[in-house]
């Protein structure tokens, strides 16, 4: 290494101003000395550039902390789709993901405002059926009967009376003539035959049926089994909204309906004996997609929920929809009925499955590359809630508030046992 190496170029000063020179400093000292002081300002230079670098990022963690506050006092103007973290999880990711399925079930759990709400809507519907037939029995059953439905979800009623073909046309009319429904089908080729709208005020559907007492039945049926299987409720609200927002939650279409997914979760549980008395959802939930989405063979093998669970060829008793990817699932009640036997979207649904699992396992991993951010939300990378469900809530809770004033717990309760309801044995 060349002596010059070490010697840095100088400025000189005149009277016309700095120029550079290209002329070599004599310096002071040694080669070595001069290179130990030029270190020594280096050093310098780069504790105080440190310093700036470390006094912005203050700046910058302010910042976030000022904005995180004003967005905060916005409200929830903002599209968030995943308004259920309200609080900080876990460093684990398998119980970051059980936190977050506990607050999932609380945010999606009824609010008095809708309850209220809906059987508002019923009461409506109730007195138009009550002026054309006073003797018939109206029957709420369903989702919004056991308490497992979603904001959105749609309310299932039976009417019970003496007639020898459903008066669908009939009731039709009625509802159109006091201007309830905004939007109305009538289904009657149907193997229950509905009339099928959506009311006017409230924008929720409803399905009127006719003297079919298999869903009451079956809504007895859950109530009680809901209670006896730890992490049911939570896992059957997040499938719901899993199907829901991908459109494979209609049987009309080729989906699986409410007490289709019930009874799927409820067979996966039944197969699956919990040791623990606080399970770990996210555990639960991973193994469920797992399941259904990698290894049940659709194909060749039916699924019953009787007694403590079982599995059973479909030959010889569904085999026509052997060799067909079709889910089958027997009715508890009447173990000849196929509650899924519309599910032609079969394969869509395992895929979508298969997909939940591979996307949440993947963020399972508790030793991940420094440069790995763990998303916002895990459940969020498979399930979301849209700005319009959000906002139709809020809707809600200020309209009931408007027509109806303040509702209390007990005037919001959801009766385990209605007395309305018609069991016909």
């Amino acid at each position: 290494m060349m002596l010059n190496d070490f010697v840095p170029l100088t400025v000189d000063a005149d009277e016309g101003g700095a120029e550079p020179s290209t002329k070599r400093s004599k310096g002071k000292g040694s080669p070595k000395q001069r290179h130990g002081k030029h270190d020594k300002d280096d050093r310098k230079r780069k504790k105080h550039r440190n310093a700036r670098q470390g006094e912005g990022q203050h700046q910058d963690r302010r910042h976030k902390k000022r904005d995180a506050k004003h967005k905060d006092q916005q409200g929830d103007d903002e599209d968030d789709p995943y308004p259920w973290c309200t609080r900080k999880y876990s460093k684990i990711p398998s119980i970051a993901l059980h936190q977050e399925i506990v607050d999932f079930h609380k945010y999606m759990e009824p609010m008095k405002e809708e309850v209220t709400l809906r059987r508002a809507f019923v009461d409506r519907v109730k007195e138009v059926i009550l002026g054309l037939w006073p003797k018939a029995e109206v029957t709420v059953f369903g989702s919004f009967n056991t308490g497992l439905y979603l904001p959105t979800s749609d309310i299932d009623v039976v009417v019970f009376g003496d007639w020898a073909v459903p008066p669908l046309q009939t009731l039709a009319r009625a509802l159109r003539q006091v201007n309830i429904p905004d939007k109305m089908e009538v289904i009657a080729k149907a193997r229950v035959p509905i009339v099928k709208f959506r009311d006017k005020v409230t924008n929720l559907w409803m399905d009127i049926s006719f003297n079919q007492p298999s869903g009451p039945q079956d809504s007895i049926n859950v109530k009680k089994w809901k209670t006896q299987y730890r992490g049911l409720v939570p896992l059957v609200l997040i499938i719901k909204q899993f199907l829901l927002q991908r459109g494979l939650n209609e049987p009309f279409s080729g989906g699986i309906g409410s007490y289709a997914v019930f009874l799927l979760v409820m067979s996966f549980l039944q197969r699956r004996p919990l040791t623990s008395p606080t399970p770990n959802f996210g555990v639960l939930l991973i193994e469920f997609f797992e399941l259904y989405g990698l290894h049940f063979n659709f194909y060749d093998v039916g699924i019953s929920v009787r007694g403590t669970g079982k599995y059973f060829p479909k030959t010889g008793r569904w085999s026509g929809r052997r060799q067909r990817e079709i889910m089958s699932i027997e009715n508890p009640r009447d173990p000849s009925h196929d509650v899924t036997g519309n599910a032609f979207a079969t394969p869509m649904i395992r895929e979508a499955f298969q997909h939940a699992y591979f996307v949440l396992t993947s963020n399972m991993h508790e030793k991940r590359p420094k440069k790995y951010q763990r998303p916002q939300s895990l459940l969020g990378q498979i399930v979301q809630v849209d700005q319009d469900t959000t906002t139709y809530r809020q809707w809600v809770k200020q309209f009931v508030v408007d027509e109806h004033g303040p509702v209390n717990d007990e005037t919001a309760t959801v009766e385990e046992a209605e007395e309305e309801i018609m069991v016909l044995e």
